[in-house]
């Protein structure tokens, strides 16, 4: 029957199929995965599966090679695109990743099969672990924010993926990058009390790293429909003088004592000061 196998033929992978319960019940690791691996040679789709976990688990189990385990489960990740199993094979190609530490090849893979991969929850979930690996096992930041990003044009509203930007941006001092995290995070935020803090922290982005007044001021004034405070009126207070926006910073002390936000004698006392100058 090996001779059959070693052969080759039309009677190799019947030889192989013959010979896989045999060196089950001799526990013959080395020889059972090489044989299930013929077997897997056949056009069947599931039976190339069977055959390529079975050898996997084999190899995990039997012979404590996480390594050539992994490699198994890879091919049979490439080989089921499309079926019902992919996601259990994709959490056992994680675990066996994690075990022979082959970050590289595992990446490489993720990224490979994104494209073409049809369930989207699947799909997500390969490009946020492709974009962790990049990150977290390769030290890749751009590339780990390339997949964040596929991530997010998959699901725009994807918060895991957002906040991985966010923290990558700021890491790197991607300032631009960063406001257009907070910007969409801002616009898929639910409760006032987040969407406010989400606004602050981009008119100080915008105020003190990118110099850039006019976003400051909207960002801020957004927040002053929604939840005005001292803090709000002492930094458009800033900005509008910034600006030479005279017109709206009187109108903003008008505001604030209308809302009676600070100390009134001091408000109207430079809304005297701005209007006699």
């Amino acid at each position: 029957l090996n001779e059959m196998v070693a052969a080759g033929g039309a009677m190799r992978i019947e030889a192989a199929r013959v010979l896989v319960p045999h060196y089950e019940a001799t526990r013959d690791h080395d020889r059972l995965i090489r044989t299930l691996e013929v077997v897997a040679e056949v056009d069947d789709v599931r039976e190339r599966l069977a055959a390529l976990r079975r050898a996997a688990e084999v190899a995990e189990l039997g012979q404590n090679e996480p390594g050539r385990a992994f490699g198994l489960v890879a091919r049979a990740v490439k080989a089921a695109l499309g079926e019902h199993d992919l996601g259990q094979l994709l959490d056992d190609l994680d675990r066996m990743a994690h075990a022979s530490l082959r970050w590289e090849a595992y990446g490489q893979l993720l990224r490979e099969i994104t494209p073409d991969i049809g369930d989207e929850d699947l799909a997500l979930t390969v490009l946020m672990r492709a974009a962790a690996v990049a990150r977290d096992k390769q030290e890749d930041r751009a590339l780990a924010r390339e997949y964040f990003d596929r991530a997010l044009a998959l699901r725009p509203e994807h918060h895991p993926a957002l906040d991985a930007l966010e923290q990558l941006h700021t890491q790197a001092a991607d300032y631009r990058g960063l406001l257009a995290v907070l910007r969409k995070k801002a616009e898929l935020a639910e409760e006032p009390i987040e969407r406010t803090k989400l606004l602050m922290r981009q008119a100080e982005l915008c105020a003190h790293k990118l110099d850039d007044v006019t976003a400051a001021i909207d960002a801020y004034e957004r927040v002053l429909e929604e939840a005005p405070s001292h803090e709000v009126f002492d930094g458009l207070e800033a900005l509008y003088a910034r600006a030479e926006r005279w017109v709206d910073l009187g109108g903003m002390y008008e505001r604030q004592m209308d809302l009676h936000v600070g100390d009134p004698v001091l408000v109207r006392y430079k809304l005297a000061e701005l209007l006699r100058t």
